[in-house]
């Protein structure tokens, strides 16, 4: 295989087994709509799940006139069967695209294509197996200067707060005099 490949596949109800003979592949389902009758009931679900590498798991529940597609982002493994299940009473139509692999050598590095200064595409080699060390290394720099202005503010005083004055009771006003007391009619 030499790129992306289109795939689909109409599933009727009951089980489908799919089968993907070259192992250098992914099956990449991105969507799954429904096929309804014209008169299809909008109680009637058709559950879809897959059985791949020993796991089972529902992809969707699709009903009539309501929920009829779903985008899916699901990669399943090449060399391998896939059985799929349609528990419903529509058919179901899965679509997706075939995905090579991407060849690793024996010494994890695979080359980039990057924009140059000078010409539109360079080619340069990326290493996989770069020490978590210098990755981390800019961060670990913003962390050291973060300690250092911790360590410079800490010697500093801190500001003052100010006292919020509480406010008085009515009754302590009325007993200095500053608020009239109401009379009764």
């Amino acid at each position: 295989m030499s790129g992306f490949e289109f795939w689909s596949h109409e599933m009727n109800p009951g089980i489908a087994e799919i089968t993907i003979d070259e192992e250098d592949v992914v099956l990449h389902l991105t969507q799954a709509v429904l096929m309804p009758e014209e008169d299809a009931d909008e109680d009637d679900c058709s559950v879809i799940s897959c059985t791949a590498s020993g796991r089972t798991g529902v992809l969707c529940c699709l009903r009539p006139k309501t929920h009829e597609n779903q985008v899916l982002d699901i990669l399943l493994p090449g060399g391998d069967t896939i059985k799929m299940e349609n528990k419903g009473s529509a058919s179901v139509s899965l679509s997706g695209y075939i995905q090579p692999l991407v060849p690793m050598g024996a010494d994890d590095s695979f080359e980039q294509i990057v924009e140059g200064e000078n010409d539109p595409l360079v080619t340069r080699e990326v290493t996989l197996d770069a020490p978590m060390e210098e990755a981390s290394a800019p961060k670990k720099r913003r962390r050291e200067q973060k300690d250092e202005n911790v360590d410079t503010e800490e010697t500093k005083e801190p500001p003052k707060k100010k006292k919020k004055k509480k406010k008085k009771s009515k009754k302590k006003r009325r007993k200095e005099g500053k608020q009239p007391r109401r009379q009764k009619r």
